[in-house]
């Protein structure tokens, strides 16, 4: 049996960790919006993207403001934080060209 060594680092030390898209207001789904975005609802707590990830998976939103989104990548990791619920999924590989997620996670 093979024995390692225990470690702590902050995941700050691990990792590049970023807010949410900050969406004024409610997020409003735009058949002809520039982006799709992850929204809790999206996620199991458990499972995390429980279906299959397609175009039609996420609302298409008009993406407006002066910041720059930080589009998701394959493999990101979305930590949620809503009320009591605190989970984590990783971005699958099928994700959307132009995806962002609400500010919910981070």
């Amino acid at each position: 049996m093979t024995s390692y060594a225990r470690s702590e680092a902050p995941l700050e030390a691990l990792a590049e960790i970023k807010p949410g898209y900050p969406f004024r207001g409610a997020i409003t789904p735009n058949p002809d919006g520039d982006a799709h975005v992850v929204q809790v609802r999206h996620l199991d707590p458990v499972k995390g993207f429980e279906r299959p990830v397609t175009l039609d998976t996420f609302d298409r939103v008009a993406l407006s403001g002066k910041r720059q989104p930080d589009y998701l990548q394959p493999g990101d990791l979305l930590f949620a934080s809503r009320g009591s619920r605190f989970f984590a999924a990783v971005v699958p590989d099928a994700i959307p060209p132009h995806t962002v997620c609400s500010p919910h996670f981070f």
